[in-house]
């Protein structure tokens, strides 16, 4: 099962003060993006605390595509069908929210002004998603990718 949505946010600050301005964040999802057209299997876990180092039983999906649209990053995801993935759709189809967290390595500073971490070098190795945001504002679209014909289908019974 496919599913995308909004994964993260250029040039605004999060809820825990991270801020990744867009030349950076943009230079981090091309090196990605050149990642997953090469054929790299980008995995992620829920709720990981692993600092990045995926576990392969715990692994729920792959990242399969990256975008970036209006500073928005749109990301697309296969759920596997491993033990964890399974559990993930389930909790999908039964409407849980998720959202995403990106696990990378970068450095940073304090930006006193805005009151937040500034990257000023990042780069993401995977998108986790997690069920415990901030708060109820950070979770972030996830839904299931519609095939062509699943849109056009949906377009004629709408309209």
């Amino acid at each position: 099962m496919i599913y995308e949505g909004i994964f993260l946010e250029l040039d605004k600050i999060t809820v825990s003060k991270w801020y990744i301005p867009y030349h950076v964040g943009k230079a981090a999802i091309d090196f990605l993006k050149n990642r997953i057209e090469r054929g790299d299997v980008i995995l992620g876990e829920v709720n990981s605390y692993t600092c990045g180092r995926i576990s392969l039983q715990k692994a729920t999906h792959q990242l399969i595509g990256l975008e970036i649209y209006n500073g928005n990053v749109i990301g697309t995801i296969k759920i596997l069908e491993s033990e964890d993935g399974l559990k993930l759709l389930d909790a999908l189809k039964h409407g849980m929210k998720f959202r995403t967290s990106c696990t990378g390595v970068g450095h940073y500073k304090h930006d006193k002004k805005k009151d937040c971490y500034m990257f000023n070098k990042f780069m993401i190795t995977t998108f986790d998603l997690i069920t415990s945001p901030g708060n109820d504002t950070e979770y972030l679209s996830i839904r299931k990718k519609l095939s062509p014909l699943e849109k056009l289908a949906k377009r004629m019974n709408n309209g």
